[in-house]
């Protein structure tokens, strides 16, 4: 509305200058007039830009071309002023939508300016009716630009004056509109000769330097922001982002600038910093385009940080080297004797540090047996373990070969042992390599420092003594065990067990039954992961009958405890979606086990290695469904096939994937109840996996899970002890829910 007022007021200006002419005649029309008037094109397009930042504050030059004119008679030239300002704010400004209202700012102050002039004498021609003139001109446009801004709702402008731009600019139209008025009073003959060419000349001079200054400001500019950009290469990688469009905003004059994955749309200015990544600029709609110049300095700034970030990330990459190890990313020797030393100097009032030296048993022969690359992957395994199996706090380093150190901070005495049988466990758990699975023995010397004054030096000895003593008492070589020898070992008799965890119904607390765990133990490698078991049973072609072994011995196991508790129990067993196929003789001998049993046998399909499902896996759903056995979506949320999974078939169960229910904020609490509530809409029964505290719990409650499995209702443990937990009636850890 303020915008359609001032148009009309433009219009009603410009009539009533026409009117004005109808009254009086036309002004008398000189050549400066005339010169003056076909210059207001170009001094709309090269007007002088006073703003750093976001929009374009221009102080337009065209209001010295009124001074062309004489204020003192019937009629001027303002009404031609006009229409050519408005038809060159239109084909500069941004066309009809944003060239209207600038240019109809100017022609409202434009007539500000006429109507003041004639009023002004103070003797002083024509330096104090420019003077004041022009004062009321720049007064109008602020009180416009202003109205504008607050009729709009809109804040301050995203801008910066720029002082030394504004300065010159005021100056300049200030001389210009005097140097104008002068020649328009001294040339009044049209034959005069002399006064034309001292006239056109100098009218001429005053338009090319206001040009040429407009055209070199972004060149200025550009140039003390290049060598600034330059003098602090290279550029810290961290910072590479934030400095460049730094540099790119105080160079080129822009609304925004961001880093996106593609180049900018028409209009726009773009530059790449790297190879997947461009710098975009743009400027507020209607603001002047960019130029060739502007596109120039872009592709200076983003070729330094091209520059920089490859010239600092290899740097960073030589000291990287320099304090780490090569072949396992560990910390080095020299590099942890400085962690050593700066926990001991700068460590909490009655904080104590521990090193540990620990190295790998008869390491020489398994590396003669393995070769050396092998061996190096071992290492490699060991050095993960150990950085996996400390806090955050701590510092793992490999020293030499086979020997490795550890920095730990904040330890508590009476916990100290038991830390370090967890990391020795950690570390000697069976290791697969090249066909085998292998178990390294280690031997682990302690030295605590719990004095600021502690020599850390003298720590690290006492820790390597007793490594040595440790050594010396004897301890097994690496144990080594061919794949296939060891899965065939498995599935006899006895080398493998079944844990069983429970799964609670929510509401009432009662067990409704429970997930079969594989359990596995070798002579020589100790405790087998199960993950460990399972991938080499799969590339031995012997999943299905390890599968077969366990699904049996749970079935049973469970049916004692049904009888038990005179009702059925459910149990769940995981099946690799590899082993969903018709031809699997281990759904026979599932369904033969089953019989009349009290079990209801439920196989988890993992949404982590799900594949296409085909009209071939329909056959079998139904083929089991018909047998008695349901179908569970393991893992869901953890894999690629979510959504697309649940609409394959009417399935059991959904077991929500712990990390789901790992929240550590308002959103990821938002996301897991959504889920929930998303599979009990489809009518799907689900059960939250991972309820291992309180807050998990509470949370799994709040989004009316079906049922519940974690560590806070029971760890996996035999039948034996699991008949001894849960009761006659099955309600035995109903008090784990507080119930």
């Amino acid at each position: 509305m303020f915008d359609l007022c001032l148009a009309v007021a433009a219009l009603a200006a410009i009539g009533l200058g026409f009117w004005a002419w109808h009254e009086s005649g036309a002004p008398h029309w000189q050549p400066v007039s005339v010169l003056g008037l076909l210059c207001i094109p170009l001094l709309t397009r090269y007007g002088i830009t006073v703003s750093r930042d976001a929009e374009a504050n221009v102080i337009g030059l065209t209001a010295a071309v009124l001074f062309a004119s004489d204020f003192d008679a019937g009629s001027h030239i303002f009404p031609i002023w006009a229409v050519l300002v408005l038809a060159s704010s239109v084909a500069f400004k941004g066309g009809l939508r944003y060239g209207v209202p600038r240019g109809t700012d100017d022609i409202v102050a434009g007539w500000a300016l006429v109507s003041v002039a004639p009023h002004v004498d103070l003797g002083l021609r024509p330096f104090d009716r420019t003077f004041v003139a022009l004062v009321t001109y720049m007064v109008v446009e602020s009180m416009v630009f202003w109205v504008r801004r607050r009729m709009r709702g809109q804040g301050s402008p995203q801008q910066a004056l720029d002082v030394r731009s504004t300065v010159f600019a005021l100056f300049g139209l200030y001389f210009a509109s005097a140097f104008i008025a002068a020649l328009r009073r001294t040339y009044t003959v049209p034959g005069d000769t002399g006064s034309a060419e001292v006239a056109i000349m100098g009218l001429g001079l005053v338009v090319a330097t206001l040009i040429g200054y407009s055209m070199s400001q972004s060149l200025i500019r550009g140039v003390a922001v290049l060598s600034e950009a330059a003098a602090n290469l290279p550029w810290p990688a961290e910072d590479n982002d934030r400095l460049v469009v730094r540099f790119a905003r105080s160079a080129i004059r822009s609304a925004t600038a961001d880093i996106v994955p593609r180049p900018g749309p028409p209009g726009s200015l773009s530059g790449p910093i790297d190879a997947v990544r461009f710098l975009v600029l743009r400027r507020m709609p209607g603001d002047r385009p960019y130029a060739g110049a502007d596109r120039r300095l872009l592709e200076a700034v983003t070729a330094m940080a091209s520059v920089s970030r490859t010239v600092d990330l290899r740097e960073a990459g030589l000291r990287l080297r320099s304090v780490t190890d090569a072949m396992t990313g560990l910390w080095n020797y020299p590099m942890f004797v400085e962690l050593a030393e700066q926990a001991v100097r700068e460590r909490a009032d009655r904080e104590v540090v521990a090193l540990l030296f620990l190295d790998l048993d008869k390491f020489k022969q398994l590396n003669e047996e393995l070769g050396h690359f092998d061996a190096d992957q071992v290492l490699c395994e060991i050095a993960s373990r150990l950085q996996d199996a400390v806090p955050p706090t701590a510092a793992v380093a490999r020293f030499a070969g086979d020997e490795f150190a550890v920095l730990l901070r904040g330890v508590d005495r009476g916990t100290l042992a038991g830390d370090v049988r967890a990391l020795v466990e950690s570390v000697t758990a069976p290791i697969a390599v090249a066909g085998r699975l292998i178990t390294v023995h280690v031997s682990v010397g302690v030295g605590v420092s719990e004095e600021v004054d502690d020599s850390v030096e003298e720590v690290m000895r006492v820790a390597e003594e007793h490594m040595r003593g440790a050594k010396r008492a004897g301890r097994a070589a690496a144990a080594s065990r061919d794949e296939k020898d060891l899965v065939a070992t498995m599935l006899d008799e006895g080398a493998t067990k079944v844990a069983f965890q429970p799964i609670l119904d929510a509401r009432t607390g009662v067990l409704w039954g429970c997930e079969a765990l594989l359990r596995a133990t070798d002579p020589e490698l100790g405790d087998v992961s199960p993950l460990t078991l399972i991938s080499s049973a799969a590339r031995h072609q012997t999943l299905d009958e390890l599968t077969a072994k366990i699904g049996v011995e749970a079935i049973d196991a469970m049916d004692l405890l049904a009888r038990r508790m005179s009702t059925p129990l459910h149990l769940t067993v995981n099946l690799e979606f590899e082993q969903f196929r018709l031809d699997n003789p281990v759904f026979e001998r599932l369904g033969r086990t089953l019989g009349e049993r009290d079990v209801r046998l439920v196989l988890e399909l993992s949404e982590r290695s799900y594949g296409r499902w085909t009209r071939q896996h329909d056959l079998l759903a139904q083929r089991l469904k018909e047998r008695g056995m349901g179908l569970a979506i393991d893992d869901f949320g953890a894999g690629y096939a979510t959504f697309s999974l649940l609409e394959q078939w009417e399935w059991d169960l959904v077991k929500i994937d712990k990390s789901l229910i790992d929240a550590h904020d308002d959103r990821s609490r938002l996301l897991y109840t959504n889920v929930v509530r998303t599979l009990r809409d489809l009518e799907l029964a689900t059960v939250a996996e991972g309820v291992e505290s309180p807050e998990r719990l509470l949370l799994a409650r709040g989004a009316e899970v079906s049922l519940l499995q974690g560590h806070l209702i029971s760890e996996p443990v035999g039948m034996d002890e699991l008949l001894d937990r849960v009761g006659p009636d099955g309600t035995g850890l109903a008090a784990s829910l507080g119930s």
